[in-house]
């Protein structure tokens, strides 16, 4: 809440007309700072614009779109010893740098024409590797971790009975599904 301001004395007895037009002379020649009515920018608008920003069509692809197509691009054996780290930009055009695990190299260099077409075809717009040996970090199939030891027979009963006052099913299905999972992370 903004402070209240001390209201402004009115004057008393008669104004002096000199002193009031010495005033007006000396504000008039100053001129007061301008009143900005634009408002904060509107951070909707300032996204729709960036999103509707053409990208040009000769930019291609992204590492990070490749990752993703990377096991259809060199098949699943290459997939697990092989990976793209940049796109570096050259005089001749972009090169990709593949790391690439020590043994699998000589496989890579062997098929780099066929590598370097497929990323062509899925738009990333190449025209040379790189290969760069080094360690690849085994990625895990799946992003959820094992379940451990179901809830006993006991500790269902206590949960069932701690949601029979919840009457909306769906509501309860997921509290049994989160008590569950609470549950078994012991």
């Amino acid at each position: 809440m903004l402070p209240k301001r001390a209201p402004i004395p009115k004057p008393e007895g008669p104004v002096d007309p000199r002193l009031e037009a010495a005033a007006f002379a000396a504000l008039s020649q100053k001129r007061g700072k301008a009143v900005w009515k634009g408002g904060p920018p509107q951070a909707g608008a300032i996204a729709a614009a960036i999103l509707r920003a053409k990208i040009p069509p000769k930019a291609g692809k992204s590492v990070l779109e490749l990752k993703r197509q990377w096991r259809d691009i060199v098949g699943d054996k290459l997939a697990g010893m092989t990976e793209p780290e940049k796109i570096s930009r050259g005089p001749a055009g972009k090169t990709l740098t593949v790391k690439v695990a020590g043994p699998a190299a000589p496989f890579v260099q062997h098929q780099a024409a066929l590598i370097m077409e497929r990323c062509n075809l899925a738009g990333a717009d190449i025209k040379g590797i790189s290969i760069k040996q080094g360690v690849i970090a085994r990625k895990s199939t799946s992003n959820l971790r094992p379940i451990s030891a179901p809830l006993s027979a006991d500790e269902e009963r206590i949960l069932t009975d701690s949601l029979d006052a919840i009457g909306s099913p769906t509501l309860k299905a997921a509290l049994m599904r989160l008590g569950r999972a609470v549950g078994q992370r012991r």
